[in-house]
């Protein structure tokens, strides 16, 4: 059987993955291999992307920014232990 993956976003911009994060989808942190800096990928869905396009238009995003700043600072800590080397990530 062949299994079919998910399409994945890649960025290197915390803040789309922070609102993204802050609207309870699911996004991971990695380290990139040919960089010291971090990244953070997502599911490329169609509301993911509505919100991503919100974001970058600067309109309003449906999400708190309590939310979105919780958000932030959580990925902002998992990149420091990934460029750390205190957890395991993706290389």
């Amino acid at each position: 059987m062949i299994e079919v993956s998910t399409p994945t976003i890649t960025t290197r911009r915390v803040a789309v993955a922070a609102v993204i994060a802050a609207a309870e989808h699911p996004v991971s942190t990695i380290k990139l291999s040919c960089s010291p800096r971090a990244a953070w990928k997502y599911p490329d869905t169609p509301q993911i992307r509505a919100l991503s396009d919100l974001y970058d238009a600067g309109q309003p995003v449906p999400v708190s920014q309590a939310r979105i700043w919780d958000a932030y600072r959580r990925l902002i800590a998992e990149a420091r232990q990934l460029q750390a080397d205190r957890i395991g990530g993706e290389v």
